[in-house]
């Protein structure tokens, strides 16, 4: 015996996990719902910061005379947010400024793979959705939530 008080002559076998049909079932049927319940938490996610996103977008599309103006992509921070600039919390971004891509697109020259892409630190205040934030400076966001942290020619956002 040993020190656990088990037998060293005890033969052990170890076998592979042994899925049935109903097993295989069951486990495709779980992550159906998982997934399901992924698509639901992003699409209340989208639809609780359109309350904030969407009045934000018509008064910028009005201020810009709907992105005409030279002001265009200003930064209009200061419409959503007067919090002092203690509050705010920088964080790096990727952008994406497709404006720079179709301008390429029309002078017929290829554009490089990451055309329009800047990596960029932003300045986020916890009073209004990163989202609304982003648009205030002509950036759509793309996702509702939680921006990821940038990554070599990862689009996470794109211009208006």
């Amino acid at each position: 015996m040993d020190q656990l008080g088990f037998s060293e002559t005890l033969d052990w076998e170890d076998i592979g996990e042994i899925m049935t049909e109903e097993d295989e079932l069951t486990r495709a049927r779980l992550r159906s719902y998982h997934q399901e319940l992924i698509q639901q938490q992003q699409y209340q996610n989208w639809k609780d910061v359109m309350v904030a996103l969407f009045p934000v977008y018509l008064h910028l599309k009005k201020k810009t005379r709907n992105w005409t103006l030279p002001c265009a992509f200003n930064n209009f921070s200061s419409v959503v947010c007067s919090c002092p600039a203690e509050k705010s919390i920088v964080r790096q971004v990727d952008l994406v400024d497709l404006m720079d891509t179709i301008y390429d697109l029309n002078t017929k020259h290829q554009p490089p793979s990451c055309l329009g892409q800047k990596q960029v630190n932003y300045a986020f205040c916890p009073c209004t959705p990163d989202p609304v934030h982003l648009l205030t400076s002509g950036y759509l966001a793309s996702t509702p939530a939680f921006l990821r942290p940038p990554s070599p020619c990862d689009y996470s956002t794109s211009t208006t």
